[in-house]
């Protein structure tokens, strides 16, 4: 069905796959089985082995994209200023991807937490029966999915995978919004716009979630929100939807206000295929988190080490802070991409943490920013995350827990944020 819409696409037509990531490899490979174009060309920045394609590389390499009759653009890369003047004919495979099976999927973006609630409505839905396949941003490009008749598609949205998206899915999932990705969209404004394309292409009948926090302002469809005086009400431990509460045990493998959001949104999801409240929670006690999201990595001489290395900003570090008891000390900073620390700065000035230390170009913002400012906490400064981790360790009190938690990119000083998790598990616990 996918292979038949592509190929009538680019039948007779010079196509372009702009950026050769793990997306635009899935692309070449797509093309490659539909058949029927008139050329295939590949544009990246870095250079690129193929025996398929004609190649353009460098720093010119978004120069004349106008002479192609279809640009196929992987998420991230950044579209440069007059590059090309008909985005019409700009393409990406969430568009493509949606255009043929926007009916029964289940889209999630978000700042924060669509990864969870991702894999947490798959494993849900797979747990009680339910035939479904998991694409999109958690790792599985759309054009890979082996999807079959009858399959429910859940599918995890980053603001790239959306930013010229003309479809929307059947049913929306809009988790929250915080200040990111800024050195891409150089504005809050238009990374928020992005996001919004989860919903502004859907159609009556179908169905949206959102944070209260969220503007769904040109919303279509039917409207569930959720948060502390939304239609689904959040508490603590538990939270209310349609007149029932269900309560989260002590068991619950998701720590945090914040995954109480999460699990909200996941049965408001698979609701409508029949599945019980006690289903629900069964399939739930088997859930396991996934790594590097407020994750219990180990313990060494009577400390506890607590892996969130996918912080990237203020506001999950509070959670992250707020979700664990005890904490003796915690690790903050990474890649200083500008965005607004005084959240985090105001929580540090009250909140009792024994030892903050911080690290990298936003560690040393940070702490210069509270330099003159009261707060309880003792400050400290490393250059990187080898001198933090050694220093976490001498100071750290015995039965406490050592959160990693940066509010802050990894890029500049680490692959990516799970190699950051990866090197702080190793240092920690040898």
């Amino acid at each position: 069905m996918l292979i038949s819409y592509v190929k009538e696409l680019i039948k007779d037509k010079s196509v372009c796959i702009l950026g050769f990531g793990r997306e635009g490899r899935s692309t070449l490979n797509t093309l490659l089985k539909a058949g029927g174009y008139k050329s295939i060309t590949i544009c990246d920045l870095n250079p690129v082995e193929c025996d398929d394609a004609e190649i353009v590389t460098g720093r010119d390499y978004q120069k004349n994209l106008d002479r192609f009759d279809i640009i196929m653009k992987s998420p991230g890369i950044v579209l440069e200023e007059g590059a090309l003047k008909d985005t019409s004919r700009l393409y990406s495979q969430s568009e493509i991807f949606l255009s043929v099976y926007r009916d029964r999927t289940i889209g999630i973006t978000g700042t924060k937490g669509k990864s969870t609630t991702t894999c947490l409505i798959y494993h849900v839905l797979t747990e009680c029966g339910k035939s479904a396949v998991l694409l999109g941003n958690i790792g599985v490009p759309a054009f890979d999915g082996d999807v079959k008749d009858g399959d429910t598609i859940v599918f995890e949205f980053s603001s790239h995978q959306l930013e010229y998206t003309d479809f929307s899915p059947h049913t929306a999932v809009f988790l929250n919004i915080f200040p990111e990705h800024l050195d891409h969209y150089g504005t809050f404004e238009k990374y928020y716009a992005a996001k919004k394309n989860i919903f502004l292409h859907q159609r009556e009948g179908d169905r949206l979630i959102s944070h209260t926090m969220v503007d769904t302002k040109g919303a279509k469809s039917n409207l569930t929100t959720f948060g502390d005086d939304g239609d689904i009400i959040i508490k603590p431990n538990s939270f209310i939807i349609d007149g029932e509460e269900l309560t989260l045990d002590e068991a619950c493998p998701l720590l945090g206000s914040h995954n109480v959001n999460n699990i909200a949104v996941a049965f408001w999801a698979v609701k409508p295929f029949g599945i019980t409240k006690e289903e629900f929670l069964k399939a739930l006690s088997t859930f396991r988190p996934l790594p590097h999201r407020l994750e219990r990595i180990g313990e060494k001489d009577s400390v506890t080490y607590y892996d969130d290395s996918i912080s990237t900003c203020s506001e999950t570090t509070i959670q992250a802070l707020e979700s664990l008891k005890n904490v003796g000390c915690v690790l903050i900073g990474g890649m200083d991409r500008g965005i607004d620390y005084t959240p985090l700065i105001e929580y540090l000035k009250t909140a009792y943490i024994p030892n903050v230390i911080f690290m990298y170009d936003t560690g040393k913002r940070i702490m210069n920013e509270m330099s003159h400012m009261p707060h309880r906490a003792a400050f400290r400064y490393a250059e990187n995350l080898s001198e933090a981790v050694k220093l976490a360790k001498a100071i750290t009190p015995k039965g406490s827990i050592c959160l990693l938690s940066p509010a802050a990119a990894s890029y500049g000083f680490f692959k990516n944020f799970e190699d950051r998790g990866e090197q702080f598990k190793n240092l920690a616990l040898n």
